[in-house]
């Protein structure tokens, strides 16, 4: 609210906004979703300038953020690659440096911040994406006046291939020790972002030289660049900023489908993308480093968190309270709010901006600056004072259009108590409280007319630009789209064309078409081309992977000038082609994770034909009271993490039930020792043994015992052995004579070979998963050599031999527990170590007693205590691969859950 009105922009009393337009226009504009800063790309009108103060043109287009020089001077990009310099109030037509970049979406030159000591050693820091490989690098370039020193190129550090070409990520700033931080966004590719492996959805820290400082929090933990990573668990930080006087750091992280972030930048903290999207709340938290943001809003007030600007000029001209703010923009909603570093508290300060403001910048004269990334308008927001008279925000705008058509000449102006007098030629036509002054029909009388308003209160008046009403007696020029397809598939490649004719039926020459292809979704659009003249047809591929979201399309733009003057502004659709996925498991109930969404099966899921997509499913889940393993998914792929094109089918995850894992219990089995062989065997001797696993070489088992003998003996081995899952189980069965082998009584293998030759049988068997089975192995050993050894593979084990099992193992039964809130994860525990959690809201004081038993009924691992803030790491080392059994006792209440160790 301004005065007693509400405005176009709004801001808190005794600020103002100007929107620049007095300046040519800057061609080119374009998009980038990541780290913002501003774009120019100069045409060849004549006096194309940056102008200060409130010259600022109108057509600026954005990236990043400016960037202040101490002497001045204003470093900018372009998106293309270029790097510019505005000195004096004016852009130097020689380019500062030039790097070879790719600029589809999001990629292209994407960040740039200047050293802190710039004056002295001239560094300027450049990020951007490698041709031809999907990739980012930070580079380091010395200043030498207006140009940069030929062959100072310093490549810092190079980043992994990105799965898209969103989420860049690209902000940087200097912490307060002169290390460089570097947003990095993830790529698209969420699950990494907790992968400390990669460099993607990670905060880097490094040197000025590219070194890794020893001082970074996983400097010891790591090896080689991941010794960069300094914070982990982010989506795509776009902007960042460090405060002068504090050296705090925040940035802003753009949201999936939930929530969008702000958070304070912390050394080692997660800030849990991947896992958790917004403020944690009763969840729990992926490790103990998890951080909250200090911010979080959802997607029903707006859709991305940008621009990162903390309010500490060296001459403050704001009142004090706004000093040391952390001044942001939501994107959809032109909405320009701060935030208090000290409690974290959110105030909107403008509103009304319209869509597209990407970036905001505090100014070297105590102003904020923003800045449009659609149509390139550059708005200052500067404090007016008490009593002030009127300032003029947004100047009227000449207008040409053909007669007979309404017309409106409009000025937003802020200020108390605003009186608005309309004047036409110098005389006075409308006078009253409206911004706005309309001719319902021009006629050919009307051309040439001038217009501007004088705006007053009590405090003063301001007159407006003169502008110039252009009315012709023609009709603007007619566009008809043509070859443009009604829907797309991802990798199609979209060729369209069009026919542009005037009043007259005479061709508009294409030097006088402008073409841009935009990339729609939800409320806000990503220019996905530049805009191009000159050509009558274009075209541009659909990329195979990037948003995932349906509420999706591209929108063809044309603009067309005929002769006279009028133009046209045409658009076309086209939407996107959708199939429908259905997720299942075997069995029901396994979270599959699609793109970063994480859903029970089974589930449907929208996408666009084609389109890359990437499903995870966990090594181990427990569904009910059964804990099942991952074998494989629909089509034979054995890896958690897979890619695949989307089409209408169904798309399924096979698990198979794990009770107990290759764990064999000693002397569980028997092995009985025959003097002769078949029918004539005479018992002699019995042991207890855990598998089949013997190599009497060239002599007997007794080979002291002159009442054994030493060929012509044989040997029988029975017992319980116990199947893990369902499924066809390999067998390898080394030996030389004779074997016969059954399960529960039936015959599954025999075979002979000729003594003294020892082979190895291999043959099949299917067998159900959770049985017992009664295993009998009968030996015939003739002479010379004597081996016997069982083996078994199947689809989740390796090759091993097999063990045998007592029926009924002394296992503490699986209970529900349904008092208070008790977690161990991860779940299976893939390092040394297993986290512990116990809500202390629910359990006060009282003792934890955690037991961790294997499937013997072995006691492993017993850990009594109170941890105070309900965390504890228990260790696991030294523990085989397996299931066990953990035993949790709070006071009198107990709870057994299964662990699985990789």
């Amino acid at each position: 609210m301004i005065g007693n009105r509400s405005l176009k922009h709004s801001v808190p009393n005794f600020f103002i906004i100007e929107d620049i337009k007095s300046c040519e226009k800057f061609h080119h504009l374009l998009f980038v979703a990541a780290c913002w800063i501003w774009y120019l790309e100069s045409d060849s009108r004549p006096a194309n300038r940056l102008c200060i103060s409130r010259e600022l043109c109108h057509g600026v287009g954005s990236a990043d953020r400016p960037r202040f020089a101490p002497d001045g001077r204003i470093f900018i990009t372009e998106k293309t690659g270029k790097v510019r310099i505005v000195e004096n109030n004016v852009l130097l037509q020689q380019p500062f440096y030039e790097v070879l970049t790719q600029t589809p979406y999001e990629r292209g030159l994407d960040g740039i911040v200047l050293d802190p000591d710039f004056d002295q050693n001239g560094y300027v820091y450049l990020y951007y994406t490698l041709p031809f490989e999907n990739r980012n690098r930070v580079i380091r370039v010395t200043a030498v006046g207006n140009t940069a020193l030929l062959g100072s190129e310093v490549e810092l550090i190079r980043l992994d291939e990105l799965y898209a070409a969103f989420h860049n990520g690209g902000s940087m700033v200097f912490d307060t020790t002169g290390c460089l931080i570097i947003g990095v966004g993830d790529g698209t590719g969420w699950f990494i972002a907790q992968n400390n492996q990669v460099l993607m959805g990670k905060m880097l820290r490094i040197n000025r030289d590219g070194s890794i400082p020893a001082d970074n929090p996983f400097y010891n933990q790591f090896q080689g660049r991941e010794r960069a990573i300094a914070a982990y668990g982010i989506r795509n930080p776009y902007t960042m900023d460090i405060s002068r006087t504090t050296g705090r750091i925040l940035f802003n992280d753009v949201g999936n489908e939930l929530f969008e972030e702000i958070n304070e930048y912390h050394p080692q903290a997660n800030y849990g993308w991947g896992l958790v999207e917004g403020m944690l709340g009763s969840g729990i938290p992926p490790d103990s480093n998890y951080m909250d943001p200090v911010h979080a809003y959802d997607h029903q007030f707006g859709c991305a968190v940008v621009g990162a600007a903390f309010y500490e000029p060296l001459v403050s001209v704001f009142p004090p309270e706004y000093f040391g703010k952390y001044f942001f923009i939501e994107y959809c909603k032109g909405l320009v709010m701060y935030l208090d570093p000290d409690n974290h508290s959110v105030t909107q300060f403008a509103s009304g901006l319209g869509t597209y403001y990407n970036n905001i910048e505090t100014g070297p004269d105590g102003a904020l600056y923003l800045i449009n990334v659609m149509n390139g308008n550059v708005a200052r927001i500067s404090y007016q004072g008490l009593n002030a008279a009127p300032l003029i925000s947004v100047q009227p705008s000449a207008v040409t259009v053909p007669k007979f058509r309404r017309v409106s000449f409009d000025v937003i102006a802020n200020g108390y108590g605003l009186q608005y007098d309309w004047f036409r030629d110098g005389n006075l036509v409308q006078s009253g409280p409206t911004d706005s002054l309309v001719l319902k029909s021009v006629t050919l009388a009307d051309n040439g007319a001038r217009f501007f308003v004088r705006v007053s209160n009590a405090h003063g008046f301001i007159a407006s630009d003169t502008v110039t009403l252009s009315v012709i007696d023609g009709t603007p020029p007619q566009v008809t789209f043509l070859g443009i397809p009604a829907t797309y598939s991802a990798g199609d490649t979209l060729r369209f064309g069009a026919n542009v004719v005037d009043a007259e039926q005479s061709t508009v020459p294409v030097e006088d078409w402008t073409w841009q292809v935009v990339f729609h979704h939800d409320e806000h659009g990503h220019p996905t081309t530049s805009p191009t003249s000159g050509i009558a047809t274009d075209s541009f591929v659909v990329e195979n992977f990037g948003e995932v979201d349906t509420n999706v399309f591209f929108r063809i733009h044309l603009t067309a000038i005929d002769s006279s003057g009028l133009v046209t502004h045409a658009t076309q659709d086209i939407l996107p082609e959708l199939v429908t996925m259905q997720f299942e498991s075997i069995p029901e109930g396994v979270e599959i994770n699609i793109d970063g969404t994480h859903s029970a099966t089974n589930f449907s899921q929208r996408s666009l034909r084609n389109q890359s997509r990437t499903a995870e499913v966990p090594f181990a889940s427990v569904v009910g009271d059964s804990l099942y393993q991952f074998i494989e998914w629909w089509d034979g792929e054995d890896t958690l993490r897979r890619t695949f094109a989307a089409d209408n089918g169904e798309f399924a995850a096979r698990y198979v039930a794990v009770e107990r894992y290759f764990s064999g219990i000693p002397d569980s089995g028997s092995l009985e020792y025959f003097k002769d062989t078949a029918s004539t065997q005479v018992w002699y001797a019995r042991k207890n043994v855990a598998q089949i696993k013997e190599n009497w070489d060239i002599v007997s088992p007794f080979w002291w015992d002159q009442q054994f003998p030493q060929t012509n003996w044989s040997t029988r081995w029975t017992g319980w052995i116990y199947a893990p899952v369902s499924d066809t189980y390999s067998f390898f069965l080394r030996h030389d004579g004779k074997v016969t082998l059954s399960f529960d009584s039936v015959l599954v293998h025999q075979n002979t070979f000729p003594w003294p030759t020892v082979g190895i049988d291999t043959f099949q068997v299917d067998l159900e998963g959770g049985r017992l089975y009664w295993l009998r192995l009968d030996y015939d050993h003739g002479r010379d050599v004597a081996r016997v050894e069982l083996d078994w593979e199947y689809s989740i084990v390796e090759r091993h031999t097999v063990p045998f099992m007592k029926p009924s193992p002394i296992v503490p039964p699986v209970i529900p527990f349904d008092y208070g809130d008790i977690v161990l994860f991860p779940n299976p525990v893939t390092g040394e170590s297993v986290n512990f959690w116990v809500d202390p809201n629910d359990f006060g004081s009282a003792a934890v007693t955690v037991r961790i038993y294997d499937l013997s009924g072995k006691l492993c691992y017993q850990q009594v205590g109170r941890p105070s803030d309900g965390m504890q790491t228990l260790t696991m080392a030294g523990f085989a691969p397996g299931i066990y059994v953990a035993r949790i006792t709070v006071g009198i209440r107990e709870q057994v859950v299964r662990l699985m160790k990789l």
